[in-house]
């Protein structure tokens, strides 16, 4: 048998006709038009991905592999051709022409949620646990069949949103199939991104369900906090940037990334699954059922929060009135010693607070959008695959860039220099850019935490603020405590809404 450049086609090629439609060359030529530089999405290792239109009018992404081998060409075709989920990516099918492969995809213009973490302002917290849903479905679904699929690269820049922005895993160079009925799989050689590998994995060379959850709950993290597990320096030193979590709800709450919204509750249920699934106990771990229970339990509970939360951000402004004062009537005969009229002060008069509208007139404060200089650039955002040789302990790592495109199907952005890096801590860490760290949040994850110092010891006496807050409908006992923290009258507003004192 031949392709398309009259290259005979290797025996273990030849059986993937078996499995997906074959492409003529010219056929994704056309779609590409001729693979021209104004429909390049990315580049990588392996090639690049093209993004195209077929003659019947369908869009395509098309990843040209150079190094089929290496690039898992053949594992794609045959994991993708077996499933057919909502939550996984479509290959269309392949093409060949000489020793190049291609892969032929439906087009995910809504990329990857890495690129929507750093870029999209929308994506906030129901989003991003819509993606996370999305996600698990397609996860449980390749967990749940016979045989089992390990997809072994789990990450943020290997899940992919269509444009209405359903969640869909892609990248399936590094997967492999299991046999029947088996729950696990030895392999030759340990391979993933360091951030998200699960460094039981690592160590001992089996694949589970459970390190492929210690990988979902590395993505868990990256929702809840905007930030990657790891970091790669142009040193080529690597900071984990969960390491010093160690399963404490606490310190998790004080990186939650303010621009998703979060509201106390899911916040803590989205922590609280993410220190599970990447706790070091493989047994502690949830399932991937498990995980789809909760995720899909807490979207529903969560209608009524982003409702109201829909429907403060559409209420008019505030607006308050200043009443002026009535002159007090003269009395006819009032005696000249009469005591001298006392000062008074306007009362402040607040608008009515709308109908269904939880939270009284001030809960428009507490859904105004935080503004966030810090939040770093997809270009900061370059992952790497890593194959990590047996034994792992004694040996230095060798990062190797894995695929990534703009836009998602596994192109990385850049190259990585050469690590000594050893797995230790949540993960084994990968760069995707530094960041600033957020103003730690306060009582995440159902811990009161006590204020920073310099603002413990602040007692003003502020009448006039108090009588503030008071005309917003708040009781002076919430006025006198806020101050006691805040400066101002917004913050005071907002840590009285945060703390529903």
């Amino acid at each position: 048998m031949l392709g398309g450049g009259g290259w005979a086609v290797p025996p273990t090629d030849a059986v993937l006709n078996s499995f997906s439609q074959e492409f003529t060359y010219e056929d994704i030529a056309y779609a590409t038009s001729s693979f021209s530089e104004q429909n390049r999405l990315g580049e990588g290792t392996y090639g690049s991905v093209y993004s195209g239109t077929l003659r019947d009018g369908t869009e395509v992404a098309i990843k040209a592999l150079n190094a089929p081998k290496e690039g898992g060409f053949r594992e794609e075709v045959e994991v993708l051709s077996r499933f057919r989920h909502p939550n996984l990516v479509i290959l269309l099918g392949f093409a060949r022409r000489g020793r190049e492969r291609y892969l032929v995809y439906e087009l995910l213009p809504g990329g990857d949620i890495n690129a929507k973490l750093g870029k999209d302002r929308a994506f906030i917290w129901n989003k991003r646990m819509s993606v996370a849903l999305d996600a698990s479905l397609g996860l449980s679904h390749l967990h749940g069949s016979r045989p089992r699929v390990f997809h072994r690269d789990i990450k943020t820049l290997n899940i992919l949103t269509d444009r209405n922005g359903t969640g869909k895993v892609a990248d399936f160079g590094l997967a492999c199939l299991a046999r029947p009925n088996e729950r696990q799989m030895a392999v030759a050689q340990t391979s993933g991104t360091i951030g998200y590998a699960d460094p039981l994995y690592i160590r001992t060379g089996v694949v589970t369900e459970k390190s492929e959850v210690y990988s979902f709950g590395m993505v868990l993290m990256e929702l809840l906090t905007g930030r990657p597990p790891a970091l790669q320096h142009p040193d080529g030193r690597i900071e984990y940037q969960f390491e010093h979590v160690k399963q404490d709800p606490r310190r998790l709450s004080q990186m939650v990334d303010p621009r998703g919204q979060w509201p106390q509750t899911m916040q803590e249920r989205i922590g609280m699954l993410a220190l599970r699934c990447t706790h070091e106990s493989e047994q502690m771990r949830p399932t991937f059922v498990e995980i789809v229970t909760s995720l899909r339990a807490w979207l529903r509970e969560a209608e009524p929060i982003l409702a109201q939360q829909q429907a403060a951000a559409a209420a008019p402004p505030l607006q308050v009135q200043q009443v002026q004062p009535q002159p007090a009537p003269r009395e006819a005969a009032a005696p000249r010693e009469a005591a001298p009229r006392q000062r008074q002060t306007p009362t402040p008069q607040v608008a009515a607070p709308q109908q269904g509208v939880a939270g009284g007139p001030w809960n428009a404060y507490a859904q105004a959008p935080h503004q966030v200089p810090w939040a770093p650039s997809p270009e900061q955002h370059p992952s790497f695959s890593v194959p990590f040789p047996q034994p792992i302990a004694a040996q230095p790592v060798r990062i190797v860039p894995a695929p990534q495109p703009a836009g998602g199907y596994g192109f990385p952005i850049g190259q990585a220099a050469a690590s000594n890096a050893q797995p230790h801590g949540h993960a084994l860490g990968n760069a995707l850019g530094v960041a600033r760290n957020p103003e730690p949040q306060h009582g995440g994850f159902g811990y009161n935490t006590p204020p920073p110092a310099d603002l413990q010891d602040r007692r003003p006496e502020r009448e006039e603020d108090i009588a503030t807050l008071a005309a917003l409908g708040f009781t002076r006992e919430q006025a006198t405590e806020a101050f006691k923290r805040c400066s101002s009258v917004d913050a005071a507003v907002n840590w009285i809404i945060e703390k529903g004192a």
